[in-house]
Formats: C-alpha cells, sequence, structure tokens
C-alpha cells in the first residue's frame, strides 16, 4: 500500500444510512414512546424503540470486545424476534381469514392514517433494526384490526382482545434486553478465572459453553476485536442485579398492560 492509499483509507469514515420510519396508528406509536415509571409498585417503565436500539448498539460495541456476555444477549435477542415475528404472523393470519367475509362485490382499500407520523432512527447494530421491522408489521396489523371494527366483521371486545395479544408480544420483546448488565469482561478474563470474571459469574450466571467458547454467536455479532475493553468499567454493583435470560423477562409480563 503506498502512503497516498494508507492516508485515504485512514481519512474515509464509515458508512451511515438514515431509516425513517412511517407510524399509521396511535398503538405503534406508543411502542414507540415506550413509559416511564411513574410508581415502579404500581407501573413499572417499558422500554420503546428507541430506547432498545439505544441498549442494543452498546451490546452490539461490547460484544465486538469478545464479550461472551453480550454474544449471549445478542443471541437472545436474536431468537426472541424470530419467535415474535411468528406470534404476530399468527395473529395477522387469523385477521386476514376474517377478512375474507368481505363479499367480492365490495372493495375496501388499505386503512391509511389521513397525517401519519415519520420518526428518524439510525441503529448501529443489525438487530436493532429487528425492533423497526416487527413494529411496521404490528402497525400494519392494528389498522387492519381496526378497519374490521369499523366495518363490522369484528366487535369492540374481540378487537381490543386482538390488539392486546399483538402489543403483549411487542412489549415482551422489547423487553428482552431491559435487565442486560455489562459485565465488562472478555472470554480471556474468564479463561484466566480473574476478579473482574468472577464478580460477573457470580452476578450473571456462566453463559452456555458454546458461547462462552464463541463457537455460536448471533449472525448479526459483529467482527470480534482482540483486545481489552478500553476505558469499559462492569456496571455490576454489590446491589442485586436481575439477570436479561427470558425467564426474567417473562416474570414482568404483568407490568406490560396500558
Amino acid at each position: 500500500m503506498t502512503t497516498v492509499e494508507k492516508e485515504n483509507s485512514e481519512r474515509i469514515g464509515p458508512l451511515q444510512s438514515q431509516v425513517i420510519v412511517t407510524i399509521h396508528t396511535i398503538q405503534a406509536m406508543k411502542l414507540w414512546q415506550g413509559r416511564k415509571a411513574t410508581d415502579p409498585k404500581l407501573r413499572n417503565s417499558i422500554m420503546g424503540l428507541p430506547g432498545f436500539i439505544s441498549r442494543l448498539n452498546a451490546i452490539h460495541f461490547t460484544s465486538s470486545f469478545d464479550d461472551p456476555y453480550a454474544d449471549w444477549a445478542l443471541i437472545i435477542v436474536e431468537d426472541k424476534y424470530n419467535s415474535s415475528q411468528k406470534e404476530i404472523a399468527e395473529i395477522t393470519k387469523t385477521i386476514d381469514k376474517i377478512f375474507q367475509k368481505v363479499p367480492k362485490q365490495i372493495s375496501i382499500s388499505d386503512n391509511l392514517n389521513i397525517n401519519p407520523i415519520d420518526l428518524t432512527l439510525i441503529s448501529k447494530s443489525p438487530l436493532g433494526f429487528s425492533g423497526v421491522y416487527l413494529l411496521t408489521e404490528y402497525d400494519e396489523l392494528i389498522r387492519k384490526i381496526l378497519q374490521l371494527r369499523h366495518i363490522g366483521l369484528i366487535g369492540r371486545t374481540n378487537a381490543d382482545n386482538f390488539i392486546r395479544d399483538a402489543s403483549r408480544v411487542m412489549r415482551s420483546f422489547y423487553s428482552v434486553i431491559q435487565y442486560y448488565k455489562n459485565a465488562g469482561v472478555a472470554r480471556d478474563d474468564i479463561a484466566a478465572n480473574n476478579a473482574r470474571a468472577r464478580q460477573a459469574i457470580e452476578k450473571l450466571g456462566l453463559p452456555p459453553k458454546d458461547i462462552l467458547e464463541g463457537t455460536k454467536r448471533s449472525e448479526y455479532a459483529p467482527v470480534i476485536h482482540k483486545r481489552k475493553l478500553a476505558n469499559t468499567e462492569p456496571v455490576i454493583s454489590d446491589e442485586k442485579t436481575e439477570h436479561f435470560v427470558p425467564n426474567q423477562e417473562e416474570n414482568a409480563q404483568s407490568d406490560l398492560e396500558d
């Protein structure tokens, strides 16, 4: 490589694109915004899409430094996305079957908001976009449900139940990494069984063997940079730490209703 080529390669910046999401329903907008906790005993906070993406960006970055806990979190998110997408698809399939009851002599256009909201976001993690894709599918599903209610093919109770089921799937997905804590360790730390690794294992448990060994990683995980986590301190404290694995998230389902 010539001197000029080297200078050019060092000067060129990373690629970045802007994503604009169009929202048509109030229900999807609420999911985007999330909810702040008013009283932890009564109404816990609910993570919205920007918070979900922000957390994933941090996990994606940490994963690039060979942190097995970050890799574990990415796998959990990927698996949860796949299962959540299937659940939304099942509800959509049911709604589409009801639409088949519309007489062929009647033509109905898509149910679109005359003043939709365009929202801009940037995600540094490929998995962050899974939250966007699922939200748009949810938004379309809600429009169909509301349209069925409007034309009298389902009543208010059935419509509310469909919306509640779909909303529960979405909030469950966004909250899957709510309890993630940055352990600030690399696989070399765990192999050496140093103090940092022992603290992480005590608080968060030991990742599955294949994840710990690096033989299993998310399809969307970043390239690993074999160097220490510069200027990164673990956020684990002496306080009780919630785990981020799915069983913890499922215990919080009672807090996900509006």
